[in-house]
């Protein structure tokens, strides 16, 4: 059975948007200098596979599933918005 591209594409995307979310929220946990990094990730995947969900969205599914990430939620939205506001882009809220 052949696989609709376009469906594997979307799945690529959110699959990555995941990773970099959780990327993201464990980076805080741990201090890392690479925050801004993640964050800048996250809102590529979503930007370039065209996502309909914020970057919010994908924080929080992460932190539904491993909710001891939970304090470093406020901290991860507050990057991603400073990463949207310094490149001028802005994913869906």
């Amino acid at each position: 059975m052949q696989r609709d591209p376009k469906f594997v594409s979307d799945m690529a995307f959110t699959w990555a948007a995941f990773s970099a979310a959780e990327t993201l929220l464990h980076g805080i946990s741990r201090k890392s200098a690479k925050t801004d990094d993640h964050a800048d990730l996250l809102i590529d995947f979503l930007q370039v596979g065209n996502q309909l969900q914020s970057p919010a969205y994908f924080i929080d599914k992460t932190i539904e599933l491993q909710s001891w990430l939970m304090p470093y939620r406020a901290e991860a939205i507050r990057i991603v918005a400073q990463q949207q506001t310094q490149r001028g882009i802005t994913c869906a809220k």
